[in-house]
Formats: C-alpha cells, sequence, structure tokens
C-alpha cells in the first residue's frame, strides 16, 4: 500500500502497469502519466477479490468509487476520461435518462423532434451497429415487434445509437427502422447513452462472433467425426480476441502481429502452423485443418 486510504482519491486503477510484479517501477511509471496518487495492489489475492468485487473482465479498465461506501459511481471510466479529459463533468456520477438524451432526435425520412416529445412513452434504446451481423438479424427482428406493438396503441419509442464507423453506413442502417434515433454527429451524446448504460465497445464483439461462423462449421465437423468413433478430437478450436492473453500468446509463440490471423498450436511439440493469407473464408479454415490432420503442414518452432 502506498498510502491511506484517507488520503487518496477515489480512483482505481486496473491495468497491466500497476498490476506489475515491480511495484517501485510501476508506480514510477504511473505517475509519469497520471496526475493523482494511485493505491497500488500488488498481491495476488488482493487483486482477485478486487477484479471480482467489481466484475472486472479485461484490462486496461477504470472505475470511480465513492471512497466512503465503496460504491461503483462510474463503471466507464475509460470512456468518461476520453470524453471529458479536463474534467468539466466531474465528479462523472450517473445522470437521468431524460438529461442524458435531452436533444433533437431523427427519423430516417429526415424529420427532426424534440426528445421531450417522449414524456409519457416507454422507450428502447438500441444499441447497434450495421457492421455486426447479429445487431443486423436482431434488427430485422426487433422491427417486427416495435410494429406490432405501435399497431396496437401503445405509447412506445426506440432510440437507435449508432455504433457504425461512418454517416454512411448510419444512414444506410438507419433507413431500415422506423423509430427514432440519436444524430450520429452527436458524438457526445451517443457517448453519455453508452456510459450511463455500460455498453462496451461492440466492435470486439462483432469480429468474435464474425471469426467464430468461419471456424464453427469445421470444429463441428471434426468434433462430430471423432466422437462417433469415441475418439477424442485432436485438435481444440477458439477465437481469440484482443486482451492480455491473447497478447501474452502471441509474444510467447512469437506470432506475426496480423489480424485476423488463422493458426494452430501444438504446445507439447512446440511447434506453430500459420496460414498466411489475405482474407480467412470458411473454405480455407477446413483445408488448413485438413492439412495440418493429413501431416501436410510445415512446422515453425515456437
Amino acid at each position: 500500500m502506498c498510502q491511506a486510504l484517507s488520503t487518496l482519491p477515489a480512483l482505481y486503477i486496473l491495468s497491466p502497469i500497476l498490476f506489475s510484479k515491480q511495484p517501485c517501477e510501476c508506480l514510477k511509471a504511473g505517475r509519469s502519466h497520471l496526475e493523482k496518487v494511485c493505491k497500488l495492489w500488488s498481491t495476488d489475492p488482493l487483486k482477485l477479490k478486487l477484479w471480482n468485487k467489481y466484475r472486472i473482465s479485461n484490462i486496461p479498465s477504470l472505475i470511480f468509487l465513492d471512497a466512503t461506501t465503496g460504491k461503483v459511481v462510474c463503471r466507464n471510466g475509460l470512456l468518461v476520461i476520453r470524453d471529458d479529459p479536463e474534467g468539466l463533468e466531474f465528479p462523472w456520477g450517473p445522470k437521468p435518462f431524460r438529461e442524458v438524451i435531452a436533444g433533437p432526435l431523427l427519423r430516417n425520412n429526415g424529420q427532426s423532434l424534440e426528445s421531450s416529445s417522449l414524456e409519457g412513452s416507454h422507450v428502447g434504446v438500441y444499441f447497434s451497429a450495421h457492421w455486426c451481423p447479429p445487431c443486423r438479424s436482431l434488427t430485422r427482428v426487433l422491427v417486427e415487434s416495435y410494429r406490432k406493438i405501435k399497431e396496437a396503441g401503445q405509447k412506445f419509442e426506440i432510440i437507435f445509437v449508432s455504433a457504425d464507423r461512418s454517416e454512411d453506413s448510419f444512414k444506410q442502417y438507419f433507413s431500415e427502422m422506423p423509430w427514432l434515433a440519436v444524430p450520429y454527429t452527436d458524438e457526445a451524446r451517443r457517448s453519455r447513452l453508452n456510459r450511463l448504460y455500460g455498453i462496451q465497445d461492440s466492435e470486439d464483439d462483432g469480429e468474435s462472433e464474425a471469426a467464430k461462423q468461419l471456424i464453427q462449421p469445421i470444429a463441428e465437423k471434426i468434433i462430430a467425426k471423432y466422437k462417433a468413433k469415441e475418439e477424442e478430437a485432436p485438435l481444440l478450436f477458439f477465437v481469440a480476441g484482443e486482451d492480455d492473453m491473447t497478447d501474452s500468446l502471441r509474444d510467447y509463440t512469437n506470432l506475426p502481429e496480423a489480424a485476423p490471423l488463422l493458426t494452430i498450436l501444438d504446445m507439447s511439440a512446440r511447434a506453430k502452423y500459420v496460414m498466411d493469407v489475405e482474407e480467412i473464408t470458411p473454405a480455407i479454415v477446413e483445408a488448413f485443418v485438413n492439412d495440418f490432420l493429413a501431416e501436410k503442414l510445415k512446422p515453425e518452432p515456437i
């Protein structure tokens, strides 16, 4: 512990730097980036206890706490710092929906209306993006449900909060929706809504889902084949995201930094097999796996 709790601000950082096994060096590194003093934990039991208590699933993560009660004031601290680097909205506590949503909303025909017109309605906030396949599937179902509820005369509205990468993509996606949207250009309001409801960047989820769709067919085929013979499948299949575990695995096995990357790792033989292609397709995945099982691939040392 660097200082007594009473002398510390309510700022706790869970990051690779501050969980280093070298507390003096990491504290020095932390001070070079932070103007406030942070509490440093270096013992694994306490670290794991804090991760579990505050439901931390990846690093770096930044949460703001009430130093008296220990209750979470804001869970999306990284978004807060990005959107409000000057601290103008400090202490960054949760704001009511009415305040966060305040401003003009759009329909896909260009019509604009004020958020105050939603008073007395049941409101759904839809966080979605055109590039995300599961999102597009859900949108089709949601459109039907929305229309049925509206036809029944219910006071109900949905507000689309886009995570699209461009305004053109937003417009194309929004053209399929019969409800309202926060203007794409109102990035600050979209970000505040993400923070209010604890929405993380969904791009990684979308990309992971797309990767799963690439490997799942061949994985199911291989597993079923060996299960029928009452044998254990010779391969385990998984999709690695952008996290510390994946980074450590890349470093340990000296894998290329390219993404997406298709590889087979044989840890017992200390060998790796890397598929060098610009685009990964289901056919390429299946051929790669079959060549490995037929021992046609040349291994590289780990």
